[in-house]
Parts: C-alpha cells; sequence; structure tokens
C-alpha cells in the first residue's frame, strides 16, 4: 500500500501534532497508517500474526510518539518501528 503525496503531508502534519502532545491527531495517524502497517505486516506475515504485529506497531508508535522528528519522514518512521515489531513476531 503506497501514500500519496496529500496523505502523506497529512500523516506528517498529525504525527507532528501527536509528537507535541496533541492527542487529537491520534485518530488521523491511525487512520493513515493501519492499512500501511497492516499491509506491510501481511507481506511477512501469516494472518493472524500480522494482525498482531500491525497493532504491536503501532501500539509502539503511539507509545514513542512523543520522539519523532518532525524533520524526519513520518512514514519512514512509521515503517522502521513496523518492521522492527513484524521481525519480532
Amino acid at each position: 500500500m503506497t501514500l500519496d503525496a496529500r496523505t502523506r503531508a497529512e500523516l506528517q502534519h498529525d504525527l507532528t501534532r501527536l509528537a507535541d502532545g496533541d492527542r487529537q491527531a491520534f485518530d488521523g495517524v491511525f487512520r493513515h497508517l493501519w492499512p500501511v502497517v497492516r499491509s506491510l505486516a501481511e507481506r511477512y506475515l501469516p494472518t493472524a500474526d500480522a494482525d498482531d504485529a500491525a497493532q504491536a506497531a503501532l501500539l509502539k508508535l503511539f507509545e514513542r510518539a512523543g520522539e519523532f522528528d518532525p524533520a524526519r519522514d513520518a512514514v519512514a518512521w512509521a515503517i522502521g518501528l513496523a518492521m522492527w515489531e513484524i521481525r519480532t513476531v
């Protein structure tokens, strides 16, 4: 799954807001990232494990949202976290 330029910009904005403590940005981050992370996990894992890995990846992302550097690409940061969780599973 790929994100178009507009969606990537929205995600960058929402994740930056979340990193700054704006919890209302949670929904936008989840809405944009769930299909990407879920699709990525499914490429490497069986369906049941993919669901667990995708959920764990997003939980980790939300736990670490305050560490996000807005100068970095939000999608790349999220995929890096997701791949770690996928490898862990």
